[in-house]
């Protein structure tokens, strides 16, 4: 496409932080010791920088690469 410019890698909103598509905060029904809390948790922390790293941009968002490693762990 333009081989000379770089492209800036947009990622879709994560849902955890914008619960836009529920009327209501669905997250404060999910109980404080829930094991998906600690999947949220923990992968908040790791260092994925690697692997956006290898997003190269251009075309249509994509999902954030934490979120889906959230729904891997979790699965």
């Amino acid at each position: 496409m333009f081989p000379n410019k770089a492209m800036k890698v947009q990622f879709k909103a994560l849902p955890s932080n914008s619960p836009s598509l529920f009327p209501e905060d669905i997250f404060s029904k999910i109980p404080s010791n829930h094991p998906v809390r600690l999947v949220n948790e923990v992968v908040d922390r790791l260092d994925i920088d690697h692997i956006i790293g290898q997003y190269k941009g251009g075309g249509t968002t994509s999902f954030h690469p934490r979120m889906m490693i959230k729904v891997l762990f979790y699965a």
